[in-house]
């Protein structure tokens, strides 16, 4: 953890929507060993400045997915302890390469039991990062409430919180901090 306090390189907010990709099997899994650390991530903006050894977290908002569809998770998985995730940080996350598009042939994209929408873009030339997790937050998040941030840091909540894209630049600082949040 030394490297991330000295990096000052730009740093990311990943945005993962549970309906699309399963974050939350794919943390239990990893958790579990059954799944490597090395995965990729869908980005849109801020192409140019991704490179490798920069720091991201991985961000869930709003989990709108259905009973029905929790159910059919559950079931898929084998897993009962299925739930809707609050809004929060789940990860920290180490960026490997810099932007790449996907194959569609890819076996990485193709074969991925966790992405739930099969229409999804993501397996067709979408733009992603290789990144390797380092800190798995599945059984204690970062959850976003007023209460849990400093004063100084409410800006960047701000922007994560509302932001809808696949990825968000936010201060080198911003991801120390949260960092320092999980590992209290």
């Amino acid at each position: 953890m030394s490297d991330l306090i000295q990096n000052q390189k730009p740093a990311w907010v990943f945005i993962c929507n549970p309906e699309k990709w399963d974050i939350q099997s794919y943390l239990r899994d990893l958790k579990d060993g059954k799944v490597s650390a090395k995965n990729t991530f869908a980005v849109k903006d801020h192409l140019a400045l991704f490179q490798p050894n920069q720091y991201g977290l991985i961000k869930v908002g709003a989990d709108h997915r259905s009973r029905v569809q929790m159910s059919k998770i559950a079931v898929q998985t084998n897993r009962s302890d299925y739930q809707k995730l609050d809004r929060g940080i789940y990860a920290l996350v180490k960026i490997l390469s810099v932007v790449n598009i996907a194959d569609p042939n890819d076996s990485r994209f193709v074969n991925d039991p966790y992405i739930l929408d099969q229409t999804s873009t993501y397996i067709s030339n979408e733009k992603y990062v290789d990144i390797e997790y380092l800190y798995n937050a599945i059984d204690t998040p970062f959850v976003f409430a007023s209460d849990t941030v400093d004063p100084e840091f409410e800006e960047y909540l701000n922007k994560v919180s509302q932001h809808q894209a696949s990825n968000c630049l936010v201060s080198h600082e911003f991801i120390v901090h949260i960092v320092g949040k999980f590992l209290k």
